[in-house]
């Protein structure tokens, strides 16, 4: 499947945790995509990015929230 950037290729994996409260993961090369996609989420859907953006202790931080 071949679509252009802001087509709605993203609502695949973020529309199942909106409708079933879940956890999603997504794995993506590009941080600036996953940055702008977190910051334009409904304030209820919590989310955060794990990049080499973070240090050590962000990331850890992260992923206890995760757990």
């Amino acid at each position: 499947f071949v679509s252009e950037t802001a087509s709605g290729k993203s609502l695949t994996y973020l529309l199942a945790s909106v409708i079933f409260k879940g956890l999603s993961i997504v794995v993506s090369p590009l941080v600036s995509l996953m940055l702008d996609q977190i910051a334009h989420l409904p304030s209820d859907l919590p989310a955060a990015c794990i990049s080499s953006l973070l240090n050590h202790e962000q990331k850890d931080r992260i992923l206890k929230m995760v757990k």
